[in-house]
This record gives C-alpha cells, sequence and structure tokens, in this order.
C-alpha cells in the first residue's frame, strides 16, 4: 500500500540533495532500521558514508518559501540630489 509522508523542514538554507539525504534518513527510523539516535549520530558526524541513501527526488515538494524582510533604506545612507 502507498502511504503519504509529509516532512516540514525548515532553515536559512540547504546543502544540494540535503533535504533528500534528511528525508531517507528519516524514513529509515521510521521503518525502525534506525533509531533516532542513530539519527542524531549520523547529522552530528557530517559524514554522508555513514548515513542511509538519500530519498528518491520523485515525490518530494517545495512548499514554501519565506524570506525575511530586507529593509532597503537601512542598507544605503541618505544621499542628495541637485537638480
Amino acid at each position: 500500500a502507498k502511504h503519504l509522508l509529509e516532512f516540514e523542514i525548515t532553515g536559512k538554507g540547504f546543502m544540494r540533495y540535503m533535504v533528500r539525504n534528511i528525508v531517507g534518513a528519516l524514513i529509515e527510523v521510521g521503518k525502525g532500521n534506525l533509531t533516532p539516535e542513530d539519527f542524531e549520530k549520523i547529522l552530528e558526524a557530517k559524514d554522508r558514508k555513514i548515513a542511509p541513501p538519500p530519498a528518491p527526488p520523485n515525490g518530494l515538494i517545495l512548499k514554501h518559501i519565506e524570506y525575511e524582510p530586507v529593509e532597503v533604506f537601512d542598507r544605503y545612507p541618505p544621499f542628495k540630489v541637485n537638480l
């Protein structure tokens, strides 16, 4: 049977395949092949060789992007224009 899994992952930026790698490991936790402690160790190790395969790209959807507001006037000093 097919199941729908929804993961919400937030951050200030992601490396290439990072979300697929995280989701792949979380699926293994859900299947019982990894413990939550194993998942934490994988994250702390920052070594792809000890991690399970990434989730396949099909089915993964970027749902929302949120940007912090940019105050343009705070970035540049005031200036005067003589006409």
